[in-house]
């Protein structure tokens, strides 16, 4: 795993560059914080700032927890970030709403064939069975994305469901409590759910390959 570690610091050498400090190239230490979030993608950035990787080319690499990915979009959206993961999803929508700050693609960190998905409590076996029930999805864009391609296999839409926008840490314990009926989430906040029998898939992301791919991304006014 070291040559992606090695390969996420280069893009991030090229962004610091891009951004105009210059000091990576000129043998100067150049601090970069990262918003690191839960999700299995992100932690090769963990791995670089622990062992070093950026100091033998001149880069102190920082980086600040966020609660979920979904924090990271909105810290983004308001001019919290120059720097951030994101979903391509997320990306083309931060570019629809302000266009001022579309965020430049530096890296492909991963894509999603599976893990993002639409989960049902049991009693709930199919997409179709969705009409009118509660759906839990982050308020982002990527949640109702996923809902929506699935409900779209289904012959149906958004308005077909009760959307419920709910921070992914309680989706869980939601369907636990029936307070909704299906959610849409990724790891980890779903392996729970999904380990002791709260829920089970009716639709992921690999049923639409090449849709969704996890970013690095550089703020371009920055």
């Amino acid at each position: 795993m070291k040559w992606l570690s090695r390969a996420l610091l280069a893009g991030l050498l090229g962004l610091v560059a891009d951004c105009g400090s210059g000091q990576a190239w000129s043998g100067l230490p150049a601090t970069l914080e990262v918003p690191l979030a839960t999700w299995p993608g992100y932690e090769y950035f963990y791995l670089a700032k622990r062992k070093q990787l950026g100091a033998q080319q001149g880069l102190h690499l920082e980086t600040r927890d966020y609660p979920d990915p979904q924090a990271i979009v909105h810290a983004y959206l308001r001019g919290e970030l120059d720097v951030a993961q994101l979903t391509t999803v997320e990306a083309v929508d931060i570019c629809s709403q302000q266009p001022k700050r579309c965020p430049v693609v530096v890296l492909v960190l991963d894509e999603s064939r599976g893990g993002d998905m639409v989960a049902a409590r049991r009693g709930v076996v199919s997409v179709e069975d969705l009409r009118g029930r509660k759906v839990a999805v982050t308020p982002s864009t990527l949640g109702p994305y996923v809902l929506s391609r699935a409900l779209e296999e289904a012959g149906m839409g958004l308005k077909d469901v009760q959307v419920v926008p709910m921070p992914m840490g309680e989706m869980a314990g939601s369907l636990a409590r029936r307070q909704v009926d299906a959610a849409a989430f990724f790891p980890p906040f779903s392996e729970y759910a999904l380990r002791v029998g709260l829920a089970q898939v009716l639709f992921d992301s690999s049923r639409i390959p090449g849709e969704i791919f996890d970013v690095l991304v550089v703020d371009s006014s920055g």
